[in-house]
């Protein structure tokens, strides 16, 4: 297909309504997670998100706090069971977070919370 007929495809189809036009966007800046935990699992995660180009932090202590300007998605590790205030905080400060545990040799993810869309942990 010659560079004219390519142009002139994607007139057509955004004139039938079926494509738009896009503007180039700068490129978005990589995603900020925190790990909170400590231990071989949250290692492991660690080291794995540093792979994937996001900014990523580690917390594990029980008091430690953070905002939605500090990371985009906390991701609790470690401990079969949330601790319920940092759950409070998360929500509070409306911070997506995302357990994941292993029990019983089995791993298990989930669920994602993302705070005024979906359930929170205690309601599971």
């Amino acid at each position: 297909m010659a560079a004219g007929e390519l142009g002139d495809l994607v007139a057509r189809l955004v004139a039938a309504g079926v494509a738009t036009r896009g503007h180039r966007q700068r490129p978005a800046r990589s995603a900020s997670i925190r790990v909170h935990g400590r231990g071989p699992l949250s290692e492991l995660l660690i080291e794995s998100l540093r792979c994937s180009g996001a900014r990523v932090k580690q917390s594990s202590q029980p008091h430690a706090a953070v905002s939605a300007a500090e990371a985009d998605l906390v991701v609790l590790s470690d401990n079969l069971v949330a601790d319920p205030r940092m759950l409070r905080d998360l929500h509070s400060q409306r911070v997506a977070h995302l357990a994941v545990r292993v029990r019983d040799g089995t791993g298990l993810v989930g669920p994602l919370v993302i705070p005024g869309v979906t359930s929170c942990l205690v309601s599971h």
